[in-house]
């Protein structure tokens, strides 16, 4: 498994519309959803060359987040999270992904939102 460095991306408040939920209104419905995510990679080569190629790109990983929660569909914000997880380790210079999902107006018949955590390291070996 790869050490953990101090280099971190962190993406806050990512806003996404989908159709992710239990009951058929919410797969049906888009629904507004918060991303977070956090990318740990090794940022020593791109501090030092101030070149893009050397580091990771977040506009792009920020982009296929929006394609995945816009056009896919899952049941469970688990699911969901861990295939954004699973979208972002793609990119080799990531050592690890955390993705929080939260769903504003989760559909709980109380007034609060609900919201799952999801971390993948690049070794990690339940893909």
């Amino acid at each position: 498994m790869s050490l953990p460095t101090d280099d971190l991306i962190e993406v806050r408040g990512l806003r996404v519309l989908g159709c992710h939920g239990v009951t058929e209104h919410e797969r049906q419905t888009r629904q507004p959803f918060l991303v977070d995510i956090d990318i740990e990679h090794d940022a020593f080569k791109a501090a030092h060359s101030d070149d893009l190629a050397d580091t990771v790109d977040y506009t792009k990983i920020c982009r296929r987040a929006v394609d995945v929660v816009e056009s896919e569909s899952y049941r469970l914000l688990e699911s969901l999270a861990f295939r954004l997880c699973s979208v972002i380790i793609e990119n080799h210079a990531v050592i690890r992904a955390t993705v929080r999902v939260t769903k504003p107006n989760a559909e709980l018949g109380v007034d609060a939102e609900v919201a799952v955590l999801r971390t993948r390291f690049r070794d990690d070996a339940r893909r």
